[in-house]
């Protein structure tokens, strides 16, 4: 038997875990420029169970999202190709099963009407509790494909094979940051 332990190595055991993921197991998509959030995201929705994939700008989002399963997408606002709204647009022409769920640190309620009115699962304004990331993301994989959305998503339905989190506690950031995501 081989030894797939990658301690130490972060990005190794996402592509282990992600390669072994059954097909019941939901997969996230974080899209986030801030390398120091995107790690955090990685790292605590992983904790949560969940298979986690990350991309640091929009381009790099449409190359995970049409060469992996991707059953929910956590996409910011503001990156430095082109901005979450594009990809919100990309997602709904080509990926229309994949909900988006919106984040931003530039929340203003034109942007958020915004996000919804172009096919937004959800919008979370910056800073958000982790806890109601992860209540969004259940939320979006309970509801199945959106409306537009014509292929079913593996595992959609009444349960998805996916148990809730084992416990609630609050999940701990890095050092210096808050419990809050800015």
């Amino acid at each position: 038997m081989t030894d797939t332990s990658t301690e130490g190595l972060p990005q190794s055991a996402a592509l282990i875990k992600a390669v072994n993921a059954g097909p019941d197991e939901a997969r996230v998509l974080v899209v986030e420029d801030d390398d120091a959030m995107r790690a955090f995201l990685e790292e605590t929705l992983r904790e949560e169970g969940y298979v986690v994939s990350a991309a640091s700008n929009t381009l790099s989002a449409i190359v995970s999202l049409m060469c992996d399963r991707v059953d929910v997408t956590v996409v910011d606002w503001k990156m430095p190709d082109l901005d979450g709204f594009a990809l919100l647009s990309a997602v709904q022409r080509c990926f229309a099963r994949v909900p988006v769920i919106f984040v931003t640190a530039f929340a203003r309620p034109e942007i958020e009407e915004r996000a919804l009115q172009e096919g937004a699962f959800s919008f979370l304004p910056k800073p958000f509790r982790l806890s109601v990331l992860v209540a969004e993301i259940e939320r979006a994989l309970k509801a199945g494909p959106p409306s537009s959305g014509t292929v079913p998503r593996p595992g959609a339905g009444p349960s998805n094979g996916r148990s809730a989190p084992a416990r609630e506690r609050p999940l701990d950031p890095p050092p210096g940051t808050h419990r809050e995501v800015l």
